[in-house]
């Protein structure tokens, strides 16, 4: 901020959704009360910093996890009058230009109906869960508006898809576009992973309001969602992720729990 003083006029910076007290609530870093979704830009920030310190989800190459934290980012990008920031609070990523495995949150299931999987398997909480997304290209968009518009100086703006799919609506919409014709096969009983229905608070939604975006910018998603996930699907098919964790994929533990829910 101190180099760029005096050379440039703003700054936009890239924060992410769980600078929200309700990313601490969901992977259970605190015993704080449910918070309502959808997220707003006014609604309560993590009051503990370094979310990502000791949680269960994989790591992150491109990443400290002891010391990441974007709400330190955000204080000081907003802190200096003579170069006024601008935050954008990104949501979970889909579609072209994820590079890894972790940030290819749909892969699992791409990779499974390319397996031609019979069923793909969901705890109930896992299947009902709400999150915010975004496509690359919608996000990129976003940022684009965001720098053009000097009306967004000193504001903080939630980025995401408007609505409330859930993990299993999200599944639903892959199958539409691949032309899968297997069963959601949601269940009480933990399921292998990718489900992580035992290790979060899935209690605890993160889905975001991007209303303000939308009014003050006119922000608007230039590739509607079908289509996204059509390209999503058409690009995670020609570029595999480069390590697969054969943990997400363990078809016999899969098959064993699905026998006894489908006995024969």
């Amino acid at each position: 901020m101190h180099t760029f003083r005096g050379i440039a006029r703003r700054v936009v910076v890239l924060s992410s959704g769980d600078v929200y007290l309700a990313n601490d609530v969901l992977y259970r870093k605190i015993a704080d009360p449910v918070q309502p979704t959808p997220l707003s830009e006014t609604a309560l920030l993590r009051t503990t910093r370094y979310p990502y310190r000791g949680v269960p989800v994989p790591a992150i190459p491109w990443v400290d996890s002891d010391h990441y934290e974007k709400i330190e980012v955000e204080e000081v990008a907003l802190s200096m009058p003579a170069l006024p920031g601008t935050i954008l609070r990104l949501p979970m990523l889909y579609g072209p230009g994820a590079y890894d495995f972790w940030k290819r949150r749909f892969f699992p299931y791409f990779k499974r109906i390319d397996d031609q999987r019979e069923s793909i398997l969901l705890n109930n909480a896992m299947a009902q869960w709400c999150a915010p997304w975004s496509y690359t290209g919608n996000a990129a968009e976003a940022v684009a508006l965001t720098v053009e518009n000097e009306r967004a100086a000193g504001q903080i703006y939630n980025v995401c898809e408007q609505g409330r799919p859930t993990i299993a609506d999200w599944i639903r919409e892959i199958a539409a576009v691949t032309g899968w014709r297997g069963q959601v096969l949601i269940t009480s009983k933990p399921c292998p992973p990718p489900d992580m229905s035992s290790q979060l608070n899935l209690s605890q939604h993160l889905d975001m309001d991007s209303t303000r975006i939308r009014a003050e910018l006119g922000y608007r998603e230039p590739v509607p969602r079908i289509e996204a996930l059509a390209q999503t699907a058409a690009w995670e098919r020609e570029h595999p992720p480069s390590q697969i964790d054969p943990k997400q994929f363990d078809y016999t533990a899969e098959d064993a729990l699905i026998a006894t829910i489908h006995p024969g």
